[in-house]
């Protein structure tokens, strides 16, 4: 899979670059996501999807980025303009100023946005986790670190929240919750570890003692998803060495 993904990001960057140097895109033009009408692949429009009465955007980026999806029937798709709906847990594609639904089931994609740097920065999601509260196995979740025995990920869901400035105006906007999750890959166990480094240990007791030995060196911040994925590494590594 990461073979595969690898080698279609790199068709799918290819595409929108010979797009854009043709002076067409083909779908997003620079406009915020307000003046895009949303539809099924049956043209018919999506009420929720665009939510333009609500300040901000419900994807996971404003622009859009070149994405690669595997579906759960095996097949793949590759896409110059993407994104990842945070609202609605849902794939979404752009053409001519129109946005539509991915409709067939995805297991897994990757989107890569341009950032302000001139650089790229690649997401990568997948489905398939265990029930976790609300979150069925169709939830996605970003995959930050992936290791043999464990994985580190992050839960990333947009809401709607009211807020009212001193003049008593009120503002709907769109507003990011996130959770940061620990998955056993032979447990098939998802762990929420966003809050202490005793939770961590409480969910991996048998890293236990690796766990003490990591934070002795090492200050972690369990907020921190870069610090959280240099111990889960660690965690990884020490667990998959001594078997």
């Amino acid at each position: 899979m990461k073979t595969m993904l690898i080698g279609l990001l790199c068709i799918a960057a290819g595409t929108a670059n010979a797009q854009i140097a043709g002076g067409k895109l083909a779908g997003n033009d620079g406009a915020a996501n307000k003046f895009y009408e949303f539809y099924d692949n049956s043209g018919n429009k999506i009420k929720n999807a665009g939510e333009a009465d609500v300040n901000g955007t419900p994807m996971l980026k404003e622009d859009w980025g070149a994405g690669v999806v595997k579906f759960k029937n095996g097949k793949e798709f590759v896409d110059s303009f993407m994104n990842f709906s945070l609202f609605e847990n849902k794939l979404f594609f752009s053409k001519n100023n129109q946005i539509f639904i991915v409709s067939v089931p995805a297991e897994e994609f990757v989107i890569t946005y341009k950032n302000e740097k001139n650089g790229y920065d690649k997401y990568h999601f997948r489905n398939g986790y265990p029930v976790y509260e609300k979150n069925d196995d169709n939830t996605f979740y970003e995959i930050l670190y992936e290791g043999q025995g464990l994985q580190l990920l992050r839960w990333q869901h947009k809401k709607i929240t009211e807020t009212a400035d001193y003049g008593g105006v009120r503002a709907r906007e769109f507003s990011l919750v996130q959770q940061l999750f620990v998955y056993q890959v032979k447990e098939n166990k998802l762990s929420d570890i966003s809050s202490t480094i005793g939770s961590i240990k409480k969910n991996l007791p048998q890293c236990s003692a690796y766990i003490d030995e990591y934070t002795a060196m090492h200050k972690v911040n369990t907020k921190d998803p870069q610090q959280l994925t240099l111990l889960i590494a660690y965690l990884d590594q020490k667990t998959t060495a001594s078997k």
